[in-house]
């Protein structure tokens, strides 16, 4: 029997092997555009509400609360709201007494409505969906005289998806976070796929392509190597990253 401790690092040891392991690598990025054509990426859901997002990188966003423990929680790129939801639910279920803030082009009434019900009926933390665009100046601001009230801050970038869009919002949004804090690059899986939807963005343009440039000009932050490897279905490679100094 193992102990804990012995646990742990056969975890990581391993977690690493499957990241050297390009072949595996390369399967699991095939699946993931395989499945694309089925809207395989739209189907999980929280609360009844679509999250846009694989299970396992649901699972990546709660094992950063639990161990960062943010008390704001910024979303750019609502959509469905399922992905507030999963957030809130966490810092409910972690104990964590904080805050929601979500931003989107456009925000449905119904959608508003049917997450404040939801909120109110499982008594989860606040969460505020603002309408407007995400790199505004407008936004911005507000933004940062409500991130000031908190030591632990958490960003998850999902939105337009252009090069020059995300890395505008890496260079504004980065800025909230204090040392430890982490910030996710959401779909940078782009960046591989060899299909490509009738979007604006795609290879060499693209969320991946936006975090390098920002990473090369910015020695604040450094990708978790941890989450990193044991990520194997995943839409956001590479993408998470967290603030050293």
């Amino acid at each position: 029997m193992l102990t804990r401790e012995e646990f742990e690092n056969l975890r990581l040891s391993e977690a690493e092997k499957l990241s050297d392991n390009e072949h595996i690598k390369a399967s699991a990025v095939k699946l993931i555009e395989d499945a694309s054509q089925y809207k395989w990426i739209h189907q999980t859901s929280w609360m009844g509400e679509p999250a846009l997002q694989l299970p396992q990188d649901l699972s990546a966003i709660q094992e950063i609360i639990y161990k960062t423990r943010p008390t704001l929680i910024i979303e750019v790129g609502v959509c469905w709201g399922g992905t507030s939801l999963f957030c809130a639910s966490a810092m409910k279920a972690f104990d964590i007494r904080g805050e929601i803030i979500g931003v989107d082009l456009y925000v449905p009434e119904d959608l508003l409505k049917r997450i404040g019900n939801k909120r109110t009926m499982y008594r989860l933390p606040p969460i505020e969906i603002w309408t407007g665009d995400s790199v505004s100046s407008e936004v911005i601001k507000a933004l940062d005289n409500r991130a000031f009230q908190h030591d632990n801050v958490m960003v998850i970038l999902d939105s337009y998806h252009t090069h020059e869009h995300v890395l505008n919002e890496l260079r504004a949004y980065s800025k909230f976070l204090n040392k430890g804090d982490y910030l996710v690059c959401c779909d940078t899986i782009v960046e591989d796929l060899e299909q490509q939807d009738d979007r604006p963005w795609g290879k060499g343009n693209n969320p991946r392509t936006a975090l390098n440039q920002f990473l090369s000009e910015n020695n604040e932050f450094e990708r978790d190597v941890e989450i990193e490897n044991k990520l194997l279905l995943s839409c956001h490679p590479d993408g998470y990253i967290r603030k050293t100094s």
